[in-house]
């Protein structure tokens, strides 16, 4: 039996590989024939006096452009080249860089853009009238980060455990190419709550969050929603950049745009689906669904996505019984496309036909495609192929191995929750895992010898019908 069911297993396996392999020449197909330009860019400090290792505005030059490095849409320079520039060329800058400087270093270096910055604000205090913004998981994560806290005092503070941090940077955009001044924004970013450690590390992860929102508004390609009849349909222009069937873009909010002083404050409207161009006519892309985790309209606009998806998930059987319960981890290639794949290990306790419980572990390949999908909904035809082994000891107190290979076509429903974690039940049949060859291990050079009983072996069966209930988180 157990011979059998591997042998039925191994082709399906390879059928699996061949779903990966499509999936992943599709991907790859439509991320080659994106034509996006790349573009260099740099980011300078103006103050350039206070450009020393412990200033805030070293520390802000550096994040910004790891937040541009981490983006990967565009080449970037790092601003220590601005340093060598000015020493090589012998040019004394005693306070700041100014837009003429800024553009020298460009040509210089053969940079398209350069962003020229200014910290305006960056302070922190305690604050008594402001609420907490961190959620219960926050205010967890916040006592281990202030273990590691090299800033601590115990000097008295003011609401110490609700401390405010604002940054505010206002930027110049100069382009290089046609010697202009392009746009004058702030970014800001503020965060309340917890001690001064952490409201800092929680205020630069948000400013790290928009330098990377302006740049994805500023370097890819950006669409309005002409209609949402029959699909979601988008508006194109002939100056727009083409992209091409297979591509994937996200849905956006419209952003809300203040000006100060005449510098242009804007905040990213919040995400709300992802879709993929299904074809293209000269005024028109139309789209399908993917995820969709809020309500769209018609004056969202949408982005290109250049981002890949993974995910995890945590599964248990349900309902969970004394005979069969199993802990499952896993892990998806690209969980938001028509196409998916991964791998699957997990943790099993099933009992035998003797009765008694067995420990076990497994891995498995696995492939889905989506059937449909509505709004927060989504069905899926998926396909495992499992290797499971168990463990016992014979009746000569020999620890022996029971190996099974299953099958197991199913359907997957999936409820999104939100961008980045939705639950699903996954309910089908597995086959050919049933067997009671038990074998105890030997040397490698021997082969494997039968397990001894007294009475008939103990059979394992994790065949039938299964629902397993998982819980996914999906990044990128």
């Amino acid at each position: 039996m157990q011979k059998c069911s591997i042998r039925c297993v191994i082709p399906i396996l390879v059928l699996i590989s061949y779903s990966i392999l499509f999936a992943q020449d599709q991907e790859f197909e439509s991320a080659d024939s994106t034509i996006t330009a790349p573009r260099s860019l740099i980011f300078i400090p103006a103050d350039w006096e206070n450009v020393k290792p412990d200033a805030v505005e070293t520390e802000m030059a550096d994040l910004l452009t790891n937040a541009a490095i981490d983006l990967d849409i565009m080449e970037v320079v790092d601003w220590l080249y601005a340093d060598d520039v000015i020493y090589d060329e012998s040019i004394e800058v005693t306070e700041q860089i100014d837009p003429s400087l800024a553009l020298f270093i460009g040509e210089y270096g053969k940079i398209d853009h350069v962003y020229l910055f200014k910290v305006n604000a960056f302070f922190q205090e305690g604050r008594a009238d402001r609420a907490d913004d961190r959620t219960s998981a926050d205010k967890l994560a916040a006592f281990f980060i202030n273990l590691l806290d090299d800033e601590k005092t115990n000097i008295p503070e003011p609401h110490a455990k609700n401390i405010y941090t604002e940054i505010e940077i206002e930027f110049n955009l100069i382009d290089v190419r046609k010697a202009e001044m392009m746009r004058n924004f702030i970014i800001r970013a503020q965060f309340t709550g917890g001690r001064r450690f952490y409201s800092r590390t929680e205020a630069m992860d948000i400013l790290y969050q928009r330098i990377q929102e302006e740049l994805k508004r500023q370097y890819l390609s950006s669409f309005s929603i002409h209609n949402l009849e029959g699909g979601i349909k988008l508006s194109r222009n002939p100056d727009d950049q083409v992209i091409n069937k297979g591509d994937l873009l996200e849905i956006f909010e419209p952003d809300q745009i203040e000006y100060v002083n005449g510098a242009e404050i804007r905040t990213s409207g919040e995400s709300a689906a992802y879709c993929r161009v299904q074809e293209q006519t000269l005024k028109y892309y139309s789209t399908s669904l993917l995820r969709q985790w809020a309500p769209i309209d018609t004056n969202f606009v949408a982005r290109e996505f250049t981002k890949h998806n993974y995910g995890f998930a945590l599964e248990i059987p349900a309902p969970v019984s004394d005979a069969y319960y199993s802990f499952n981890l896993r892990l998806f290639y690209s969980p938001i496309q028509m196409w998916d794949w991964g791998g699957v290990f997990r943790i099993q306790r099933v009992e035998d036909s003797w009765n008694e419980l067995n420990w076990g572990i497994g891995f498995g390949l696995f492939s889905s495609y989506k059937l449909f999908n509505i709004s927060r909904f989504a069905l899926k035809a998926r396909l495992d192929a499992d290797f499971d082994f168990f463990f016992k000891e014979d009746d000569y107190n020999e620890s022996v191995t029971l190996v099974l290979g299953s099958l197991s076509p199913g359907l997957c429903a999936e409820f999104v929750f939100s961008q980045n974690t939705d639950i699903y039940f996954h309910a089908g049949y597995r086959f050919f895992g049933k067997s009671n060859d038990w074998q105890v291990s030997t040397d490698e050079d021997e082969p494997d010898i039968d397990a001894y009983w007294n009475e008939a072996s103990p059979e394992m069966n994790i065949s039938g019908t299964f629902v397993n209930i998982g819980f996914r988180f999906i990044f990128n």
